[in-house]
């Protein structure tokens, strides 16, 4: 078995190796070629540990992503979210690789919006606003840049000094103009790409400011209490993208608001890979408002699990555990 820590999943494969294997994974879930269920919560007091299970059936790889969120660990000196990723080969049953889950995740949320992007996104798109600071607001402003030419991006946080960090290190990493601004809703209507990756329990998104032809990508809530978009949002969107349209409907806040109020319905929702398999089911033209909204799904992890695994075989990277079983 082998052993593949964060360093190594980071040289074993680009931002763009991870948008091809998550557009292939998102295609094999939509065409039922993938068994994905939902995910399984374990509470302990206030710790939730969560368990992702999932297989792809055309290559015969299973895996299951073990997920902690232990409020407590901060004061521990330990991270809040720990993860790892298993791989067991389908065919033998036996294990194929054990990997940080923390930038399987990481990566994968990021190829999400990344692949998103590049199917629903107008090609002209210059400007990017990204909503939250944090690691996914990074990571989504990567695909982003991977994907379409963004030339100036915005990015808002609550914390403003968290934000003026995340434009001076974003721009140099990415040799894009990147600027901190503390009023974004005066953005919205200027952005043709939007991310929303925060955990907040109201909108931060207001739909009647979206300019004709935008792009939001949906990325940071994934409980029913969360909601990141408001209702006009959905209401002016002529494509509303998911990753799993059981997930969403078990998960998405705002998924879920809209569909209670009546703005929505559940026939509106398309997963992304059916997109992906047939682009006449995405932009019609270019005045079109598209979302993509994603709760995150085990196909994610194992798709891109599988790539990173693959390609430390071929490269000599990780520590192999011999006689493990």
């Amino acid at each position: 078995m082998l052993v593949i820590g964060r360093e190594d999943v980071q040289k074993a494969i680009t931002m763009r190796d991870a948008i091809e294997a998550i557009k292939r994974g998102f295609i094999l879930f939509s065409q039922r070629k993938a068994v994905v269920p939902l995910r399984v919560p374990i509470k302990l007091r206030e710790n939730t540990i969560l368990f992702m299970p999932g297989a792809l059936l055309e290559d015969k790889s299973v895996g299951v992503k073990a997920v902690s969120v232990c409020p407590g660990n901060p004061e521990r000196g330990l991270p809040l979210i720990n993860a790892v990723v298993l791989l067991i080969d389908g065919e033998t049953g036996r294990p194929q690789a054990l990997i940080d889950g923390n930038i399987i995740t990481t990566i994968r949320t990021g190829a999400a919006g990344g692949a998103a992007a590049e199917i629903l996104a107008r090609r002209d798109s210059k400007i990017a606003l990204i909503i939250g600071a944090g690691v996914q607001g990074r990571i989504q402003l990567e695909a982003l840049k991977t994907v379409r030419d963004i030339e100036l991006a915005y990015v808002y946080d609550i914390n403003d000094r968290k934000a003026e960090k995340y434009a001076s290190e974003m721009a140099e990493r990415l040799n894009t103009e990147v600027k901190a601004v503390k009023d974004y809703e005066k953005i919205i209507s200027e952005a043709d790409i939007i991310v929303t990756a925060t955990t907040s329990k109201d909108p931060v998104l207001k739909g009647n400011l979206l300019k004709k032809g935008a792009h939001i990508n949906a990325i940071g809530s994934y409980t029913p209490e969360m909601k990141e978009l408001d209702v006009d949002t959905f209401s002016r969107a002529s494509i509303i993208a998911v990753d799993s349209k059981d997930a969403v409907l078990e998960e998405a806040g705002e998924i879920i608001e809209a569909l209670r109020r009546g703005i929505i319905r559940e026939d509106a929702l398309i997963e992304l890979g059916e997109i992906l398999s047939n682009t006449e089911l995405g932009r019609k033209d270019e005045s079109e408002i598209t979302v993509f909204k994603t709760v995150g799904i085990a196909v994610e992890d194992i798709v891109v699990g599988k790539l990173v695994y693959e390609r430390a075989l071929e490269k000599g990277i990780g520590v192999e555990v011999k006689n493990f079983l």
